[in-house]
């Protein structure tokens, strides 16, 4: 009875195995076992190279030991394979350590003996990475492309992306975005290309991962640009890919990154949406850092409308995870913000006493970008108290750090206080020229916020010194960026339904993979129990035969070879079903492509009449003040006026040909309008469609060419034909239908 109870046990053991050693140890265990029966000297390196890198988490001291073990036998033959190897493996020991000027030049003597290939663009990719990290950029981006062609033609994908990426990232440092950009782009272009012949899981999810991360680096870059729509579009691109692989932490991410684009174009109530999502995805995963960020976004999204109270709501929660954490960086970056809560309720002491705080800690972290903020905002506190050596001070303080880490951005930010700096001392050629500098830099790097603010201080500097040339040119730059921030408000409206609509069908699409998958989950956990009961079963019968007859061999092997057959069929049922998986996820991204390409034509159509009928009234109220005038010089340009106006108003067929095409993308709405609501007439119907896609009185006015009023009148009308209340939402009601 005591052998069957140690053999009862044995079996336990063997379906519930218990891990004696860890991973590490195992691969350490496996390595020496080979190295102890390596008989080449080649063979005898390679191992110990690879056991170096093997300790170089857990035991540096043994992983140099190993390092220079395998030199020294390399050195003995010159044998260049070995030479390599060796040269490689003491390098990575000099990266882990920090040394990364020792690594490069390891890194040099391991190229004199790494033959042509991929092996060598690897090694020029870690020389390029050591240059990045030691800030010589340029070196950097002539590795990278020494590397880049060797990769193209014999690494994957995959790595060949990752490559890119890291020249985007160089490229970023050295202040090049629009290069930055088109490696980010070249390397997303060839996941997407390439992951129509994954079959793998791991490696299709790794790609969509890659993706991913890639798209939100372009919309980044697109923010530093100033390329505010197509930064949008980049993170609402990644979004669908993050609902598939079920990634709440890209998704709080992107959201974030949503925000932050919304908040540059001063769309506020859409940044504010995003954020509120952003947070709602890191509560949920409880990532307090992530959530901590949102709520320092917010807190600056509330401040700027006015709104101290919930600003400092946001910045005291952001303030409580960063304490609890001992987060120094974020310690920092929210007690600058709390100080321009009390800057903006005019408590100019606790101001300057949070903004020291932050000082304090950014000097420890070495933080130019953040200590030059500090500093800036000291110099407008001081500029509100009225010291003016004061605020020069500091003003140049913090110009010093912008220009010594190239920021353009704040550069010209300080140049637009330095201006207002300069015009409180009627210091009015100093101002034209902060002002200047201010605009040219923002112009440069497309900040239309900031080349707003100097477009508008020019032209009431140049009113003021009676230059009206120059201050009529300043208010029409001033005018075409306010009217560029309103075509963009439409357009992102527009591109919001369509994406509304796209992540619909994603989410749909993610609902029906995970109930195949529970299913899936379900039937594997079945098979597996049926599969390990079978075994159970046969094992104890063929212990039970074992102590009843010895001599029944034949026996074992017949049972051991079904259960052989077993495991073979379930692995083919679980390829089968992963298989079906991917096909799934495919379908789901072909679907997203079509919808995107259904609605682009619409939203150019909108925008075009939208600009056409603005662009109209505004002529005609111009010929009207012109006609006041009483000037016969000017009739015969009124009437050259009204025939270029006449010419140019094209409103009426762009308008029909824009209700052609909503008709056509929204025909079964329209079908379910007409059934439930059949006295409707076809204007009350168009009015129904451009509600649906979320338009405002406003843009209906404009694409009609007629009043915000009429449109109004027109709501109210239909609103009782529906029999709807006068707090019901018209548009909700349109797109629930």
């Amino acid at each position: 009875m005591k052998t069957v109870g140690w053999l009862i046990l044995l079996i336990l053991l063997f379906f519930f195995p218990i891990e004696l050693f860890s991973q590490d140890q195992k691969t350490i265990d496996s390595l020496s076992n080979k190295l102890s029966l390596s008989k080449t000297n080649i063979e005898k390196v390679k191992q110990l190279t690879q056991l170096s890198e093997a300790y170089l988490a857990i035991n540096l001291n043994k992983s140099t030991s190993l390092a220079k073990e395998a030199l020294a036998i390399a050195s003995q033959n010159k044998e260049p394979d070995a030479m390599w190897l060796a040269f490689d493996a003491l390098a990575n020991i000099h990266q882990f350590r920090n040394d990364q000027v020792s690594a490069v030049k390891t890194w040099h003597m391991a190229l004199a003996y790494t033959p042509d290939g991929l092996q060598k663009a690897r090694i020029l990719q870690k020389i390029a990475n050591a240059y990045h990290q030691t800030e010589r950029f340029d070196s950097a981006i002539f590795y990278y492309n020494l590397a880049l062609p060797s990769f193209q033609v014999e690494a994957s994908p995959s790595d060949i992306a990752f490559l890119l990426e890291s020249q985007a990232n160089t490229f970023m440092k050295l202040n090049e975005p629009k290069a930055a950009l088109s490696k980010t782009n070249e390397a997303t272009s060839m996941l997407e290309k390439a992951i129509k012949t994954v079959t793998e899981t791991k490696n299709y999810n790794r790609i969509l991962s890659q993706i991913i991360r890639l798209q939100a680096q372009a919309g980044n870059i697109s923010i530093k640009l100033g390329i505010y729509n197509q930064a949008v579009a980049y993170f609402q691109r990644a979004i669908p890919v993050a609902v598939i692989l079920g990634n709440k932490y890209q998704l709080a991410l992107l959201y974030e990154d949503i925000g932050d684009a919304f908040k540059q174009q001063g769309r506020i109530d859409k940044a504010a949406e995003s954020y509120n999502r952003s947070l709602s995805k890191a509560l949920q995963i409880k990532d307090d850092q992530l959530a901590a960020n949102v709520y320092n976004s917010l807190g600056g999204l509330f401040l700027e409308q006015n709104n101290p109270d919930v600003a400092r709501t946001n910045f005291l929660s952001a303030l409580q995870i960063h304490l609890k954490m001992e987060n120094q960086a974020g310690l920092a970056k929210v007690y600058n913000n709390i100080a321009e809560v009390f800057r903006y309720e005019s408590q100019y002491d606790s101001a300057l006493a949070y903004y020291d705080k932050s000082i304090q800690l950014n000097r420890l972290l070495i933080n130019k970008l953040w200590l030059g903020v500090n500093y800036q905002n000291k110099a407008e506190t001081y500029l509100a108290l009225k010291d003016q050596a004061k605020t020069y001070e500091f003003l140049t303080k913090a110009r010093e750090l912008f220009v010594e880490i190239n920021d353009f951005e704040h550069l010209a930010a300080i140049d637009i206080t330095l201006a207002n700096y300069h015009l409180s001392h009627d210091q009015r050629k100093m101002a034209e020229k902060s002002f200047l500098n201010a605009y040219q830099k923002a112009t440069e790097i497309n900040a239309l916020r900031l080349v707003r603010q100097a477009a508008h201080g020019l032209a009431a500097l140049y009113e003021r010194e009676g230059d009206l040339n120059k201050a009529f040119f300043y208010l029409k730059q001033y005018t075409q960026i306010q009217d560029t921030l309103y075509s963009n408000e439409m357009a992102i409206k527009l591109a919001n339904y369509q994406s509304k609509t796209q992540l619909e069908e994603i989410e749909n699409a993610k609902s029906n993979n995970e109930e195949q998958i529970k299913t899936y989950e379900k039937n594997r956990r079945i098979n597996l129990f049926v599969t390990n009961a079978s075994l159970l079963v046969i094992l104890l019968l063929l212990i039970i035969g074992y102590l009843l007859m010895k001599r029944h061999k034949g026996t074992l092997n017949i049972e051991r070879a079904i259960a052989a057959k077993n495991d073979e069929i379930h692995r083919t049922q679980q390829a089968l079903m992963q298989a079906e998986l991917r096909n799934k996820e495919l379908d789901a991204l072909t679907l997203n492509t079509k919808l995107a390409e259904k609605d682009y034509n619409l939203i150019n159509m909108a925008l075009q009449i939208a600009k056409n009928n603005e662009f109209t009234n505004d002529l005609k109220k111009t010929i009207k003040e012109i006609r006041s005038a009483k000037d016969a010089d000017r009739d015969k340009k009124i009437s050259d006026l009204m025939l270029s106006l006449n010419h140019y108003n094209r409103s009426s067929k762009d308008l029909e040909r824009f209700l052609n095409e909503v008709e056509k993308s929204n025909a079964t709405f329209f079908k379910k309008l007409s059934d439930q609501f059949p006295d409707l007439t076809e204007n009350e119907k168009q009015l129904a469609a451009m509600l649906r896609i979320d338009l405002s009185s406003k843009e209906i006015a404009a694409l009609n060419n007629i009043s915000t009023k009429a449109v109004e009148m027109s709501r109210y009308r239909l609103r009782k034909k529906l029999g709807m209340e006068n707090n019901d939402n018209l548009n909700d009601f349109f797109q629930k239908l």
